[in-house]
């Protein structure tokens, strides 16, 4: 009777995952914005 028990941890597990995924695409993205935003900053300075 382990199954259903197994099943379930496995989709938080798969969940974890997802949000971890998610997580350090918004961290990748903000960091290329800020980069960019640091290339104007200093195009403009020019």
């Amino acid at each position: 009777m382990q199954h259903p028990e197994s099943l379930s941890s496995g989709s938080q597990h798969l969940k974890a995952i997802q949000h971890t995924y998610r997580a350090v695409i918004l961290v990748e993205y903000a960091a290329s914005w800020l980069k960019v935003k640091e290339v104007g900053r200093r195009l403009l300075e020019i």
